[in-house]
């Protein structure tokens, strides 16, 4: 690092690190103006650490693509200077003659646009950070920090925890989503844009009406989901509502009970009606993507070519994938062995912390409402992941954006333990 870049970075990470302090938001939370600085500081050395340990791998600036968007950004930044108005409106241009359509994964707009926007977002930031990769780590994660203290507020209001830094602690430095999404990449903007939706559903909710601001920044915030990522955007929406009938229906099981049954009934007429929008067709296209890519993790990919009986056959297999595998016994790569431990912490505490909820929540709608939602977008996003992801590290990165949804009751239930607390004080609706 020249002299140069390290004043400019150290400038930048002053007036970053002022920014996380000062935020309004953060102080209205009732976060610790020091807690959250040290978050973001945590983040970033993160970032820097995820940045470095690619750059040991051959051909790094064209095989890892955190680096290629970088190197890419650079003639991006080069055209935004150049002709500002056309910079933006590739967003929206139409790039093929024969588009493949909404859900395409080849000639499609949409489909391209999941790296394209991340490749501007780094050319804007290259604007003020000298087009160098670790100041851009600085406004990236100042951004992306929202989103998670958002989820970890959502918990600490159901959990009443007095403290709302412990729960975001719980969340941010959770190994995998720290790894995962403080690198510049698309796992921690769809992870804010995941956590940014679900805080102002919650806040609307609170409030019985949304501002025109909520509204809008929800409105974003998914549209932004969909573009990154267009199943999780859809998942997410559905668990909203699902939560939303939990709550305000005077037959809770029975009506999400038949809603699933519908839904269940509409995906296989929708098979035979059109096959190539069938869910089973439509995961195995997914799988063959993923299975022209090389990587050192692979295992056998599941059967999903026969169809719907194929596609039941490998549910339990996928469940498997998706949140027990890797475990931690012989044969483990060293980059295995974090997320085997933390599958293991998480399963060893899983019933207990089940019965932690059953047990406090049951009586309170809204705690259950949002259980309903963070079941329905854990359980569903695994399945898509296991289903369709041969590759043990890939599982790894995808299931980051799940940990803040599945991980909080794991660690509350060892609090409970460790303090020897009785959360007798999670009954009754004041949250």
């Amino acid at each position: 690092m020249t002299p140069i870049t390290a004043i400019v970075f150290s400038g930048w990470l002053l007036l970053c690190g002022a920014i996380v302090f000062r935020s309004p938001f953060y102080r209205k939370a009732g976060l610790s103006p020091g807690w959250m600085v040290g978050f973001f500081l945590l983040k970033v050395g993160a970032g820097a650490l995820y940045a470095w340990l690619f750059t040991r791998w051959p051909d790094y600036e064209n095989r890892i693509d955190t680096w290629r968007y970088f190197v890419l950004s650079q003639a991006e930044t080069d055209w935004l200077l150049r002709d500002p108005a056309g910079f933006f409106a590739d967003l929206v241009t139409p790039r093929y003659a024969d588009d493949s359509g909404l859900f395409g994964s080849r000639n499609s707009l949409l489909n391209d646009l999941k790296e394209v926007t991340v490749v501007k977002l780094a050319a804007l930031c290259n604007l003020l950070s000298g087009r160098n990769y670790y100041v851009n780590l600085l406004f990236f994660n100042l951004i992306v920090l929202y989103g998670q203290v958002g989820i970890a507020l959502i918990w600490s209001r159901f959990f009443r925890i007095r403290r709302p830094e412990w729960m975001v602690a719980a969340i941010v430095l959770w190994p995998s989503v720290l790894f995962w999404s403080s690198g510049f990449h698309r796992d921690g903007l769809m992870l804010h844009a995941m956590g940014w939706a679900l805080w102002l559903s919650y806040r609307i909710f609170r409030q019985r009406r949304a501002s025109l601001l909520q509204a809008a920044g929800w409105i974003l915030h998914v549209g932004f989901l969909f573009v990154l990522r267009n199943y999780l955007a859809i998942v997410l929406v559905a668990g909203m509502l699902l939560a939303l009938v939990y709550y305000y229906s005077n037959h809770r099981i029975r009506t999400i009970t038949a809603l699933l049954v519908i839904g269940v009934a509409g995906l296989l007429l929708l098979s035979y009606w059109a096959p190539s929008l069938s869910l089973p067709y439509m995961l195995a296209r997914r799988q063959a993507e993923f299975l022209a890519l090389e990587g050192g993790s692979r295992v056998s990919p599941l059967p999903l070519q026969e169809g719907w009986s194929g596609l039941l056959h490998s549910l339990p297999a996928a469940l498997f994938r998706a949140f027990a595998a890797p475990l931690p016994w012989g044969g483990l790569k060293t980059m295995e062995w974090p997320v085997a431990l933390e599958n293991a912490c998480w399963l060893l505490s899983l019933l207990p912390a089940a019965r932690l909820v059953h047990t406090y929540f049951g009586t309170d709608k809204a705690r259950m409402a949002w259980i309903i939602c963070c079941l329905w977008v854990v359980v569903v996003i695994g399945l898509i992941t296991g289903l369709t992801i041969p590759f043990v590290g890939a599982i790894a990165r995808y299931k980051s954006l799940l940990w803040p949804l599945m991980v909080p009751p794991v660690l509350y239930w060892w609090y409970s333990l460790l303090a020897k607390r009785k959360p007798e004080s999670l009954q009754g609706d004041r949250h």
